[in-house]
């Protein structure tokens, strides 16, 4: 018993240092953004006329266009809105002053009211708006990829088309904290780190 107890210990001791070694590096190099927040200062680069960014996650890309929305002026001549289809489209193409491309990866209809939303709830006014739709858009099956931090403003911009007017409530996700958890101890975001 003494020697099963003591490679036990042995195990634990070991296996302790490779715990925190992986905790470590996953809130550190954090992949997807989970544990700081970079869409700001990614917005605001963009806002500067910087016009190449790159991301991991779905949630930090839509965080990001968030934060565009929030800081881009009132008056837009263009915007794109919808999946990574729309991303392709540039300034160079639409020729207008002020374009903002606002696609995001896999955006579903709860993403493109969420969008939608957001510059009708901020009165962001633009002139013409790009909107781009693929398959993802006809299946249920394929949605969930909105933030739950923009549902929201998609749920405000299906009642301003009915022709109501509702305040944003913004919902505790409980979620989040149990995915910031098991992404603290996944092996998965440790190889993507």
């Amino acid at each position: 018993i003494k020697d099963f107890m003591d490679k036990k210990f042995v195990r634990l001791i070991l296996f302790i240092p490779i715990l925190v070694l992986l905790m470590i590096t996953n809130i550190y190099q954090d992949p997807a953004n989970l544990f700081h927040d970079d869409s700001k200062p990614i917005a605001h680069a963009i806002l500067s006329g910087h016009s190449v960014y790159s991301t991991m996650g779905n949630e930090m890309e839509r965080a990001v266009k968030y934060n565009l929305i929030l800081k881009m002026s009132d008056e837009i001549d263009c915007v794109a809105i919808g999946s990574s289809l729309v991303m392709c489209v540039n300034q160079g193409i639409v020729r207008e002053k002020t374009f903002y491309n606002l696609g995001v990866s896999g955006a579903d209809y709860n993403d493109i009211l969420s969008q939608l939303g957001l510059l009708a709830y901020y009165g962001k006014k633009p002139k013409r708006i790009i909107l781009c739709v693929d398959f993802r858009f006809f299946d249920e099956n394929l949605y969930g990829n909105d933030s739950a931090n923009l549902y929201p403003y998609a749920e405000f911009m299906i009642e301003k088309m009915k022709g109501q007017q509702t305040k944003i409530e913004k919902k505790k996700d409980k979620t989040n904290f149990i995915r910031n958890l098991e992404q603290l101890f996944s092996i998965s975001y440790f190889q993507a780190s």
